[in-house]
């Protein structure tokens, strides 16, 4: 995948406009990324981070939902999430619930492709990153952002 393209895809994400859950969580990913850990993570194990994070420095007038952008960030063609056939989900809109992603045992991480480019392009996900955070996240949280990420941005 060209550059270009991948870049547009993070830019591009489906999110309302205040929301901040899928750009937290894909800032959350880059840091993994960057400081060598694996593809994916359980959603048990991502659970406690996300929602920390995004009551730090989600908008406050939403509830903190880290089972939102877990699961949604799939349709955005940047994400994955392993065995997503076999997480039970709510008739009524089709969405799991936190405690079927912790049930099923559910993992997810950015989509293989996105994932090599990203492995082998520190400034394109230096790029990323700061897109992100230029594009979704208040200025205010910036910098408390990246130190809580260890997120490492030239």
């Amino acid at each position: 995948m060209d550059v270009e393209t991948l870049i547009e895809r993070f830019m591009n994400i489906r999110t309302h406009p205040r929301a901040r859950h899928k750009p937290l969580l894909l800032l959350l990913a880059l840091s993994r990324v960057q400081h060598g850990e694996s593809q994916f993570i359980s959603y048990a194990a991502l659970e406690p981070v996300l929602r920390r994070l995004l009551i730090e420095y989600g908008d406050l007038t939403s509830t903190a939902h880290p089972e939102y952008p877990f699961w949604w960030l799939q349709t955005d063609g940047i994400w994955q999430v392993e065995g997503a056939e076999d997480v039970p989900r709510r008739a009524r809109d089709n969405a799991p619930t936190a405690a079927g992603l912790r049930r099923s045992k559910a993992r997810a991480g950015f989509a293989d492709d996105v994932q090599r480019s990203l492995e082998q392009d520190e400034d394109l996900l230096m790029d990323v990153a700061r897109g992100l955070l230029d594009e979704f996240i208040p200025q205010a949280y910036h910098h408390a952002l990246i130190a809580d990420l260890d997120l490492r941005i030239a």
